[in-house]
């Protein structure tokens, strides 16, 4: 990689891993279920002395830590079960836990979602929260674990590969949607990602998983979506590859669960065409099956790939086509300092006449989380002409994110424009927006509004973070 790019990417995710929130997750529409969650409620002092096989305990708070648990339905004092902590970008625990409960009934696995550790508190302090919150869910179920795993979607699963670093007994993490820049120490642990093939951070997650290579085990599913947390259908393959893995941490390994595993390799092998993610699906079965069941079929497989035309064609085909992608993503980046809105005007129009083609999708999420944070940067320098400009760019490439709506008006606010101000802040409500405090402390922006229309906002929004 280029060293320039290197180092202003690595600028650009320590601004976005620091700031309050998720660009895209915290106020955007699709996918619906990932965008449309509650907030989480307020703690509430539970003492766990009771835990009911099949239930929620939605605000739990001890040792300092604030975080929802999930019961699965085969939950006994007396068995074993491995943990999964889960670490959302917006610090709501309710989304992962709820979304994946039924995955936890499935495989067996105690969820427990973080509703502290989130965008905004700086990376470091957010992995010593994650490891604190992992202490203090272990300590509190006081029952025998089997393996402990980290997941993370986008900003949280940057925390799920760095808590690590100064962590014992983390048995693998799960990072969605997300990787780590070079210059940042990976994780020592196995790594199973997942990444939509219209992710934004789809390069940034396959450039990463290429730099661990196989020791330890890592591996990247790659998936038909956007920025999001995986669906479910998806996030069973994570959670069958973490129910191997907890077998070699002293977990029931009963004769279903490696049956399972194997049919589930065999399905996604078939399933490709790609020769490289075909290698990569046979190399995660042999590499998760160790010691536990011997596959030479898949050895075979491996083998015959290896002397591939097609394969060893495709290699330097992958690597040609990464590079080109982030040299673009470079160009963009080095364009918001030179160029003029009519510029991107005719830039952003071309990509999403062929956003068809998932590149231009993440070029175009790109831009949109581009905009994002130096937006932040520009508001944070007191630079409100940038902010003005940079936010005209932000609505064209993302015109349907609640975020740059939201900016529009308080930018109109501050120039009295009531009829202007009201209009965007009724698309931000419509594309998602659910941080009532945030409108509330716009008392400029509030001026401007109707007693009626403020009601109609609030109920807006209040409705956005009910919905699922």
């Amino acid at each position: 990689m280029l060293r320039s790019l290197t180092a202003l990417l690595i600028a650009l995710w320590c601004f976005t891993a620091c700031t309050s929130s998720d660009h895209r997750a915290t106020n955007s529409v699709p996918p619906p279920v990932q965008d449309s969650v509650p907030a989480p409620a307020p703690p509430v002092r539970d003492t766990l002395t009771t835990l009911i096989p099949g239930s929620y305990l939605e605000s739990v708070t001890n040792s300092g830590q604030a975080y929802i648990l999930y019961i699965p339905r085969s939950f006994r004092d007396s068995l074993p079960m491995p943990l999964m902590v889960c670490f959302d970008p917006q610090g709501n625990g309710r989304v992962p836990v709820h979304r994946y409960a039924s995955l936890a009934d499935e495989f067996g696995f105690i969820l427990a979602g973080s509703n502290q550790v989130r965008n905004g508190l700086g990376i470091d302090a957010s992995a010593s929260m994650a490891r604190e919150l992992a202490a203090a869910v272990l300590e509190k179920m006081k029952t025998t674990h089997a393996g402990l795993f980290l997941c993370g979607f986008s900003g949280g699963a940057k925390v799920a590969l760095v808590a690590p670093g100064n962590m014992k007994g983390v048995s693998g993490v799960v990072h969605c949607g997300a990787g780590l820049p070079d210059g940042i120490p990976a994780p020592t642990v196995p790594t199973y990602g997942v990444t939509g093939n219209r992710d934004m951070n789809y390069s940034e997650v396959i450039e990463f998983v290429n730099r661990l290579g196989r020791q330890p085990m890592h591996h990247l599913d790659i998936t038909d979506g956007k920025h999001a947390w995986p669906e479910t259908t998806d996030m069973r393959r994570a959670f069958s590859w973490c129910k191997v893995l907890a077998c070699k941490s002293g977990g029931n390994c009963e004769r279903p669960v490696l049956q399972q595993f194997t049919r589930q390799i065999n399905t996604l092998a078939a399933r490709t065409t790609d020769p490289i993610q075909r290698m990569r699906i046979y190399r995660c079965g042999i590499d998760c099956l160790q010691g536990l069941s011997p596959v030479p079929e898949w050895e075979n497989s491996v083998q015959r790939l290896m002397k591939d035309p097609v394969y060893q064609q495709s290699i330097p085909e992958d690597s040609r086509a990464l590079s080109a992608e982030l040299n673009r993503r470079q160009f963009l980046l080095d364009a918001f300092r030179s160029q003029e809105e009519d510029w991107w005007s005719h830039v952003i129009g071309d990509l999403q006449k062929r956003k068809q083609d998932p590149m231009n999708d993440r070029l175009l999420g790109y831009i949109s989380l581009a905009c994002y944070s130096l937006t932040r940067q520009a508001m944070e320098q007191g630079n409100m002409p940038e902010v003005a400009r940079l936010n005209r760019i932000y609505l064209l490439a993302d015109q349907e994110n609640a975020e740059p709506n939201f900016l529009a008006a308080k930018l109109f606010s501050q120039v009295g424009q009531k009829d202007s101000v009201l209009s965007y802040l009724k698309r931000s409500v419509q594309y998602g927006f659910k941080d009532l405090s945030r409108l509330e402390s716009e008392t400029a922006m509030r001026a401007l509004l109707s007693s009626a229309d403020q009601r109609d906002l609030e109920e807006g929004i209040r409705k956005n973070q009910s919905d699922w």
